[in-house]
C-alpha cells in the first residue's frame, strides 16, 4: 500500500474459470481506507455490508449475482458481461473470505477509486484521502436503533452492533460510537483514552466533543456542559462490557441530541430511535 508491504491475505486473488480476476472485497475496502467497523458480516444471510467514508452503503451476498448500492439493486458481471456470484473461500481455520470479480468491484466503487489490471497485477487507486477532522457527511444518512436489539439499519440496510440500546430510568441509552458512525464519522474520528475514561469525537463539521465515563460533565469545543436525561436531571455516561471483554460507552438520547443538534435530528417512537444527519 503506497509502496509499503502491509501484510498477507489468507487467500490470493485468482483468475476464475472464465478468465476474470477475482479479488477479496474486504481487502479492497481496506485499500480504500475503511476500518473493520465499516465492514460488517452477517453470518445468517452471508452478506458483507460496507460503509464507505463518502456515505455509500454496499451489500454483497455470497452465492448471489445481485448486489446493492445505497438501496439500489444491480447485477454483478464478469469481464464478459455475464452474471457472476460472489464466492467464499474457507481457510484452514474455517474462516471465510468473500471474492468478487474485479469488473464488479470497479462498478461498485466507481465513484471513489480507479482499478487497473495488467499482466497479473491489480492496482487500486483511491480518489480521496479520508481526513479525521473533515470526513464527508452524507446528507441522507438515516440510522434506526431499536431498544433491546443489537441490529440497526442505515438507510434501510441492516447491520449489527456488539451490544443493544436499552432503557435506564425514563431515557433511551444508546452507544456513542454507533451514533458517531450514524453521523458519518469513521473510527479515526472516535478516540478513546483508557487512562482518563474519555471519548473524544471529531464530527465532520469540525466540532470537538469529549465525554468522560462516570461524570455528567461533557465538553464541546472547549466549553463544558452538563449531560441530562429526559427529565433534565444530570446523568453520567455508562459502560457496558461486551462478550469479548471490550467496552461500549452509552449516553442518554437527550444528551446526544443536544451534543449533535447542529448536525443531526434525533427522535424516538415507542422503542425505536431514529438519527438523521444533515
Amino acid at each position: 500500500m503506497d509502496g509499503a508491504v502491509q501484510g498477507y491475505l489468507p487467500f490470493a486473488p485468482y483468475l476464475s474459470s472464465d478468465g476474470d480476476a477475482m479479488v477479496p472485497i474486504v481487502y479492497i475496502a481496506y485499500a480504500l481506507g475503511m476500518t473493520a467497523d465499516q465492514i460488517q458480516w452477517d453470518t445468517a444471510t452471508k452478506t458483507v455490508t460496507l460503509f464507505l467514508t463518502n456515505g455509500d452503503i454496499i451489500q454483497v451476498t455470497v452465492d448471489s449475482t445481485t448486489a446493492n448500492k445505497n438501496g439500489v439493486t444491480f447485477t454483478m458481471q464478469d469481464a464478459y458481461n455475464n452474471p457472476v456470484s460472489a464466492v467464499m473461500l474457507l481457510d484452514a481455520n474455517g474462516n471465510g473470505t468473500v471474492f468478487i470479480p474485479l469488473s464488479a468491484v470497479a462498478i461498485i466503487f466507481n465513484n471513489v477509486a480507479n482499478f487497473n489490471y495488467y499482466n497479473g497485477l491489480i492496482t487500486v487507486s483511491a480518489m480521496y484521502t479520508p481526513s479525521p477532522a473533515f470526513a464527508p457527511l452524507s446528507p441522507t444518512l438515516t440510522t434506526v436503533f431499536t431498544i433491546g436489539s443489537a441490529y440497526y439499519s442505515v438507510n434501510g440496510l441492516t447491520a449489527q452492533m456488539p451490544v443493544a440500546p436499552y432503557f435506564s430510568g425514563n431515557d433511551f441509552m444508546i452507544p456513542v460510537r454507533y451514533v458517531a458512525h450514524a453521523l458519518g464519522m469513521t473510527d479515526d474520528q472516535i478516540q478513546w483514552d483508557a487512562a482518563t475514561g474519555t471519548v473524544t469525537l471529531f464530527p465532520p463539521n469540525g466540532d470537538i466533543m469529549q465525554i468522560t465515563v462516570g461524570t455528567p460533565t461533557a465538553n464541546k469545543n472547549g466549553v463544558p456542559f452538563t449531560l441530562t436525561d429526559a427529565s433534565g436531571n444530570p446523568i453520567s455516561t455508562e459502560i457496558v462490557l461486551e462478550a469479548n471483554g471490550n467496552c461500549t460507552v452509552f449516553l442518554p438520547l437527550r444528551a446526544l441530541a443536544n451534543m449533535f443538534s447542529d448536525v443531526s435530528i434525533m427522535s424516538y417512537n415507542s422503542d425505536t430511535i431514529t438519527v438523521s444527519s444533515f
